[in-house]
């Protein structure tokens, strides 16, 4: 009968559980300074080399760079002769205009002698309503062309200016440098041009920020920014440092975009901000753009019964356990809550202190005799 009775299969057990249990959404983050502050060429010119280092801290309006402004630039062969032909050219269509001008005037003055002629006769009764009308058509016809002609007059002036003024040498100046200032108080980020050389109006010189005043982003899907609230309490881990730091949801963005995963897969993505409950520790040891992985809380509860992901299997359409009772694995249905990537919340089919089998193998059934693996 020893021999030949059924030797019981070895199986790890775990306890059913009733402890708080949380359900989070994990991502990937970075820290960004909420404010910065990227502090830009106001002139074109020559930057001079800079006297700041990357974490220096800067006080509000300290000079950060020292531009000196371009002198004019000068008109090679080529540009100087288009630009004479210019003012040649803007002449020639002014002595046209005053020309124009003169002729108009002449038109004038022969129009009113003639509707003077017309109107005398008319008052005495030689010509008729007809001829005076048309004395006045001409001559309001006239009136108007020597407006015009003055404004052509004006215009080509004001061209002459213009042209002449392409040609005209500067004289050379003394222009103090330009000193640009920190707009705030912060620490320096970034240094884009630490050596001496010219640069355009808009250049980017240095970028400031306060570490005091850091945030974190992470992307997460959007199936799974639906479920979150805004508010929802979050933990900063794998920063660098041994301690868990608490964060905030404080904002998710309405507008998802497309990101290709490792594996080559398009998912849909959405961005998340978060904020650090100790902003002073935060900054302590954290960056601009420093790597972190948060959990963001999207249940919670406290008094749950829970058990090990790996004891749960699907029997058809029903999740199910093994329970261990006096040796005998008894398979036993159950009605599966929430669960994460440790536990999943059980709503019926356990109690609190029962024993269950995880990871029963395929010699695990219904009936069959077990033995707990710290037992042989």
């Amino acid at each position: 009968f020893i021999a030949t009775r059924p030797q019981p299969v070895p199986v790890d057990v775990a306890t059913v559980e009733r402890a708080p249990m949380e359900v989070t959404v994990n991502a990937d983050a970075l820290t960004r300074i909420r404010n910065l502050f990227e502090v830009s060429a106001p002139v074109s010119g020559t930057v001079q080399r800079s006297e700041l280092t990357v974490g220096e801290i800067v006080a509000r309006g300290q000079t950060v760079a020292i531009i000196e402004p371009s002198p004019p630039a000068l008109m090679d062969v080529r540009s100087r002769t288009q630009a004479e032909a210019a003012v040649t050219e803007a002449e020639a269509a002014l002595h046209l205009a005053q020309t124009n001008l003169n002729q108009a005037h002449v038109s004038l003055d022969f129009a009113q002698e003639s509707h003077d002629r017309v109107r005398s006769l008319y008052d005495r009764g030689a010509t008729t309503h007809d001829m005076l009308d048309a004395a006045e058509l001409a001559l309001a016809q006239q009136k108007a062309a020597v407006l015009a002609a003055e404004d052509q007059v004006e215009l080509r002036e004001v061209s002459l200016a213009r042209a002449k003024a392409v040609l005209d040498v500067p004289e050379p100046i003394n222009v103090e440098n330009i000193e640009v200032i920190a707009p705030v108080d912060g620490r320096v980020l970034d240094i884009s041009e630490s050596s001496e050389r010219l640069v355009a109006a808009g250049t980017p010189l240095v970028k400031i920020g306060r570490l005091d005043d850091l945030e974190l982003v992470a992307d997460i899907l959007s199936t799974d920014a639906t479920r979150l609230k805004i508010g929802a309490a979050a933990y900063v881990e794998r920063w660098g440092g041994d301690a868990v730091l608490g964060a905030t949801l404080s904002r998710i963005e309405p507008s998802a975009f497309t990101k290709v995963s490792a594996l080559g897969i398009s998912e849909q993505r959405v961005r998340v901000t978060l904020d650090f409950d100790d902003l002073e520790l935060a900054g302590e040891k954290l960056g601009d753009g420093f790597q972190a992985f948060v959990r963001i809380v999207e249940w919670r509860a406290e008094d749950v019964v829970q058990v090990p992901i790996s004891a749960l299997f699907r029997d058809g359409d029903q999740w199910s356990v093994f329970r261990l009772e006096d040796g005998v694995a008894v398979q036993t249905a159950v009605d599966l809550g929430h669960r994460n990537a440790q536990v999943g919340e059980i709503l019926s089919g356990l109690e609190g202190g029962e024993t269950v089998i995880t990871h029963p193998s395929d010699r695990v059934a219904d009936g069959v005799l077990v033995i707990d693996r710290n037992d042989l």
